[in-house]
């Protein structure tokens, strides 16, 4: 029960490949049916939320603290986008990502063909976020960050209570 026992569990549980990939889809399906039953945006964010309330992530809108040179905090917007728009700048991106995707589908138990439409659909999908998303290096230039008051921030999304959802 010590802390140093529990890293090293967590750590041989990660290696532990053969089990987890044994298990399947069972794991993480929880989560996923919270978004799958969804049936509004609201549901969705509520979804979002309980996601992130107990995994530490979250999927559709993504924020971050960060300071600027002079130790001034700001609250960073990051998406929804891509992790990496990049990815979808070349065809061995492409290729890559829509394989890993299709693997994913088809694990979660999706015939080979299912798990291959879904892939190109989830693909597609983001591309067309990361076209109009910054490349990596220009998104990590803080001179790219455009400051945005809540107040106009929120017209963004008009659809979200932002004051409601960041206080849950």
């Amino acid at each position: 029960g010590s802390k140093e026992q529990r890293l090293a569990d967590f750590y041989r549980s990660a290696c532990d490949i053969a089990s987890r990939n044994e298990g399947g889809v069972s794991p993480v399906k929880k989560y996923l049916s919270l978004y799958e039953n969804a049936a509004n945006l609201n549901q969705l964010l509520d979804a979002d939320i309980a996601v992130f309330k107990r995994t530490g992530n979250a999927c559709l809108l993504t924020f971050a603290l960060q300071t600027d040179g002079n130790g001034n905090p700001s609250f960073l917007h990051l998406g929804p986008r891509p992790l990496n728009a990049d990815v979808y700048r070349t065809k061995a991106g492409k290729n890559t990502y829509v394989k890993y995707l299709s693997t994913l589908f088809a694990l979660a138990g999706n015939s080979k063909e299912e798990a291959a439409r879904r892939a190109e659909t989830v693909y597609s999908f983001e591309k067309e976020l990361a076209d109009c998303a910054l490349s990596a290096d220009r998104m990590a230039n803080p001179d790219n960050v455009i400051p945005y008051p809540l107040y106009l921030f929120r017209t963004l999304y008009p659809g979200i209570n932002f004051e409601d959802y960041f206080a849950r």
